[in-house]
C-alpha cells in the first residue's frame, strides 16, 4: 500500500541523516525509510523495513498510531530524487507514517461522482481524516466538534510523548475521540505544525516559552515571538530538565560538569538553554565542557546509554533514563543545591532559565526514590500549548477532557498526577487560553487577580510583536544580513520591554 503525499511535504518526512550512523543505508535502495524521533532504519529484504539492531525492535504507540515494527511495514513512500540527498537535509521530520495495519479504508478510495448521496457522505467523511492524519491545513469548521485532535509531542519514548499518549487513550475509551500524537526530535519540528495549522495542541517543554520570548531558535527573522497560549501542565513530583549523565562519570552535583563531554541537539533551544542554565548554576559555560552536537534528543540520549556522551537533559522520569540506569553506566541526575544552601548558584540559574523553580524529584528512575529524592530544578512538563487564533471551544472541550479525564490516566504513566487541577500553577509565565479560561471559572477557579495577570501576559506578547515589527524594519533599512539580524533583534526588544514595565529577562544575545 502506498500513501499520497504532496510534493512540497515530501521532503519533510525525512529525518537530517547528517553524520548519523547507517544513514547512508537509507538512499541506496527503494523504498526508503522515515525515522522517528532520531531513530535510524534499514530497509529489510521485505516489503518494509526493520529498526536498526542498535534501536529497540519494537518502536511504536501502544494505540496504534505511529509505528516502526520488525516486520512488513503497512506503508511505502517514493524515493526522494538525487537532487535533494536526505544527507543535505538538516531539519528533522515533522510528519510521520500514519500506522494503517488496522485501517483497511486508508486512504479512501476513489469515489464515482454519481454515487448515492449516503456513499457521498461516507466519502467526505474519510476524506476529512486522511486531512487530518496527512497534515492538510484545520481549517474554522475542522475545529469546532472534531472526532480526530492532533499534538505533537518529544520522541517516542519520552515522558512527554508517553503521557500524551496515555491522555489519548482516556479520550478514546471516554469520550470517543481518537488522539494523534507526532513525535519530532526538536523544539522547532514540534512547533511547526501548530504554525501551519497542521496540529491543534503540542506537549511542549521550555520551548513554548523561547518561542514567546522570541529567543534562540526563534529569533530567526521566519519565526520572532509567537503567540502561544497554555492550558496547563504536568507539576508534578519529577524534575523536569535534569542533567542526566552517566554515572560511571563521576558526575553528582552541577559542579562536576567541567571537562564533561555534554550533548547540544541541533534545533532544539529549551534543551539547550535547560543544559546552559546547570552549567550556570555550577559557575561554568560552554566553554568549560565538551560541546557534541546531535541531530535530536532520542540521538543524544542513545550517546549517553552507549558511552559516546556523559550528560543530556532529560526528565528524571524520561523513558531512555530508566534505560540507562539498567545499563552498565546506571544513572545520575546532576543535583542543584537548594536556594537556601547556595543561594548564588540559583541566582545564576534564574537568570539564564526564568522558569526553573527548586524542587526535590521522588519519581525518576533508580537511585532516585521517595526515600532519595533528587534535588534540582523543574517546570511544569509536558506543557499543553497551543496558538491564540486556535478555536476558544475547541480548547474548551480540550481542557474539560485534560482534566475530568485525570482520574482515568492519572496512574498511567510517572508524573501524570501532576496534571491534577489542582496542581496547576495558575500564575506563570505564559497566557493560559480564553477557552482554558472558561474551564476555570466554571470550576471556580480562576479569580479577578488572575485574570488581570494574564492580561498582563497577554499584553506582553503585544509589545514583543511590536518590537519585532520595528527590529525587521530597522533591519530591511540597515541591510543587515540574518546572521546579524539577532543582537538588533535582542537590543530592540530589551527596549520595548523596559518602556513598557516588563523584564527583558535577557538583554543580549547569550546563545
Amino acid at each position: 500500500m502506498e500513501l499520497e503525499v504532496r510534493e512540497e511535504d515530501r521532503h519533510l518526512l525525512a529525518l537530517a541523516l547528517e553524520g548519523a550512523p547507517g544513514g547512508q543505508d537509507v538512499l541506496g535502495e527503494v523504498p526508503w525509510g522515515v525515522a522517528l524521533g532520531g531513530s535510524r532504519i534499514s530497509p529489510s529484504r521485505t516489503r518494509g523495513f526493520r529498526p536498526r539492531k542498535a534501536w529497540p525492535s519494537a518502536m511504536a504507540c501502544q494505540w496504534c498510531f505511529w509505528l516502526i515494527r520488525a516486520g512488513p511495514a503497512p506503508c511505502r513512500l517514493p524515493r526522494p530524487p538525487a537532487s535533494a540527498p536526505l544527507t543535505r537535509l538538516r531539519a528533522p521530520p515533522i510528519f510521520a507514517v500514519p500506522c494503517v495495519s488496522r485501517r483497511r479504508d486508508f486512504p479512501p478510495r476513489r469515489q464515482d461522482p454519481m454515487m448515492t448521496t449516503k456513499r457521498s457522505l461516507a466519502a467526505h467523511l474519510a476524506a476529512l481524516v486522511s486531512v487530518l492524519l496527512l497534515g492538510a491545513p484545520l481549517t474554522e469548521a475542522q475545529t469546532r466538534v472534531p472526532r480526530t485532535l492532533v499534538w505533537t509531542a518529544y520522541d517516542v519514548g519520552s515522558a512527554g510523548y508517553s503521557q500524551a499518549a496515555s491522555i489519548g487513550h482516556a479520550m478514546q475509551t471516554k469520550e470517543g475521540t481518537t488522539l494523534r500524537v507526532i513525535p519530532a526530535g526538536n523544539d522547532v519540528a514540534r512547533q511547526i505544525p501548530l504554525v501551519k495549522r497542521t496540529a491543534h495542541f503540542g506537549a511542549l517543554g521550555a520551548a513554548f516559552f523561547l518561542s514567546q520570548e522570541g529567543v534562540m531558535e526563534f529569533s530567526a527573522p521566519e519565526w520572532g515571538p509567537q503567540q502561544v497560549r497554555i492550558l496547563g501542565a504536568a507539576w508534578a513530583a519529577f524534575n523536569t530538565g535534569a542533567a542526566s549523565c552517566g554515572a560511571d562519570s563521576g558526575i553528582k552535583t552541577v559542579y562536576d560538569l567541567k571537562g564533561k563531554r555534554m550533548a547540544w541537539v541541533v534545533g532544539a533551544p529549551a534543551l539547550n538553554l535547560n543544559m546552559t542554565a546547570f552549567l550556570a548554576a555550577g559557575n561554568l559555560g560552554w566553554k568549560d565542557v565538551q560541546k557534541l552536537d546531535f541531530p535530536s534528543w532520542g540521538a543524544a540520549g542513545r550517546a549517553v546509554i552507549e558511552g559516546k556522551a556523559d550528560c543530556y537533559i532529560a526528565s528524571t522520569n524520561s523513558g531512555p533514563v530508566y534505560e540507562l540506569a539498567s545499563s552498565p553506566r546506571k544513572y545520575s541526575a546532576a543535583v542543584v543545591p537548594e536556594p537556601t544552601r547556595d543561594p548564588a548558584a540559583w541566582e545564576r540559574l534564574k537568570k539564564a532559565a526564568p522558569y526553573f523553580e527548586p524542587n526535590a524529584a521522588t519519581i525518576g528512575a533508580p537511585p532516585i526514590s521517595k526515600d532519595t529524592p533528587h534535588q534540582g530544578a523543574t517546570y511544569g512538563y509536558p506543557i499543553v500549548t497551543t496558538y491564540a487564533w486556535q478555536d476558544a471551544e475547541l480548547v474548551y472541550q480540550q481542557t474539560r477532557m485534560l482534566y475530568e479525564l485525570f482520574p482515568v490516566y492519572k496512574a498511567a504513566w510517572p508524573g501524570n498526577e501532576g496534571f491534577a487541577l489542582e496542581a496547576q500553577r495558575l500564575k506563570w509565565v505564559a497566557p493560559y487560553h480564553e477557552g482554558a479560561v472558561r474551564y476555570f471559572k466554571e470550576k471556580k477557579v480562576w479569580t479577578a487577580e488572575l485574570e488581570r495577570y494574564n492580561q498582563q501576559l497577554v499584553r506582553r506578547q503585544e509589545v514583543l510583536g511590536k518590537a519585532w515589527d520595528r527590529a525587521q524594519d530597522e533591519a530591511q533599512k540597515q541591510k543587515l544580513g540574518t546572521a546579524k539580524f539577532p543582537e538588533l533583534w535582542m537590543k530592540i526588544r530589551t527596549e520595548e520591554l523596559k518602556q513598557a514595565g516588563f523584564d527583558p529577562y535577557w538583554e543580549t544575545k547569550f546563545w
